[in-house]
């Protein structure tokens, strides 16, 4: 793979961990989502603070979220 495609690879995995593994929603859009954030989930509005309202209520209800690369 080329250094672009490996970059972005690893940007995906450390939105993927702060979000669902150190249940960091908030530091995991900051870092990584641009000015406006639209969701493809229809169910959660679009928008960051829509985003991390969401994965927090999702993090609190399941007590801990884990995903792996």
């Amino acid at each position: 793979m080329d250094d672009r495609l490996e970059r972005n690879k690893k940007s995906a995995i450390d939105f993927y961990d702060l979000m669902f593994n150190q249940c960091k929603p908030a530091e995991a859009i900051e870092r990584c989502a641009g000015d406006t954030y639209i969701q493809h989930n229809p169910h959660v509005a679009d928008g960051k603070e829509a985003f991390i309202s969401y994965f927090n209520r999702m993090a609190k209800a399941s007590g801990q979220m884990r995903i792996a690369a």
